[in-house]
């Protein structure tokens, strides 16, 4: 994932989740946090899927459409984790190629 890809994205997941909109500003965050954790699924129609992962603290999932509190990006007394959201484009016949 890019900057260049976050207007999709944000498209995608408002069509995904119609009643659990996310931020513009959300998703930049995410990306700004952990670009090494934020992927796209494109095809030549546009962006199918998108998966952000990002480091985060604490039993509690993060809430919706809220900003990530500072968070240590190295493991240091075994309570960091890594949160994962993946979305695909419902209806699409997506596989991978040999």
């Amino acid at each position: 994932m890019t900057p260049d890809d976050l207007d999709a994205t944000q498209d995608l997941a408002a069509h995904i989740h119609t009643d659990y909109p996310e931020s513009h500003e959300v998703f930049t965050q995410r990306l700004t946090v952990a670009p090494e954790g934020c992927h796209v699924l494109a095809s030549p129609n546009g962006l199918e899927g998108y998966m952000i992962s990002h480091p985060w603290q604490g039993t509690i999932t993060p809430a919706l459409n809220t900003l990530l509190p500072p968070c240590p990006h190295t493991q240091t007394d075994g309570t960091f984790t890594t949160w994962l959201s993946l979305r695909l484009h419902a209806g699409k016949a997506l596989r991978s190629k040999p």
